[in-house]
């Protein structure tokens, strides 16, 4: 075995140092929601869906969460719904919250497009019933609100993006 000099570690040390190979980062999409602030508890109804109940001020607000689209057990479509017609500034605040961290963790969206997803997501909150899209670069944002059968108004945001999660340049992804 050879004795280490000075300039072995130093090489190795700069070895160890150069950027390698990009690792994917993943996350299971019911931990990344759990985790955030406000978390009152959550339940998985199925495979592909769950409810999480969030602190909305000094109320909770219920939001359904669905991984309508995998690639290889990869999240690539999301849907997040509020049972609400217009969110309250505080229920809007929890609602944004679960789609920009979806956006950045899920989606490998990057953190300055997080101002303007706040901003689009709020003018639609505005509005009334309606079914708009817009693309904030790889990602698409679908917003729609509606009344179901039974009298219930709907929120939903359904996130989605080009590409294929855990391949360069969408890295970081969502399992369900």
């Amino acid at each position: 075995m050879k004795a280490l000099t000075p300039k072995t570690v130093l090489a190795t040390l700069l070895l160890a140092a150069l950027p390698g190979s990009a690792q994917a980062a993943t996350v299971p999409l019911r931990s990344l929601l759990e985790s955030s602030p406000g978390n009152l508890g959550s339940i998985r109804l199925d495979g592909s869906y769950f409810v999480v109940s969030k602190k909305a001020g000094t109320k909770s607000l219920l939001l359904g969460v669905g991984t309508d689209g995998l690639y290889l057990n990869r999240v690539d479509t999301v849907t997040v719904a509020a049972q609400k017609e217009y969110l309250t500034p505080e229920e809007r605040a929890v609602f944004r919250r679960a789609v920009i961290d979806v956006s950045l963790k899920c989606f490998n969206l990057r953190a300055e497009r997080q101002a303007a997803i706040n901003t689009w997501l709020d003018r639609q909150n505005a509005s009334s019933l309606r079914d708009v899209q817009t693309d904030f670069g790889p990602m698409t944002l679908r917003f729609i609100r509606e009344l179901s059968d039974d009298g219930q108004y709907w929120t939903f945001v359904r996130l989605s993006r080009t590409g294929k999660p855990g391949v360069s340049p969408w890295l970081n992804y969502c399992t369900p």
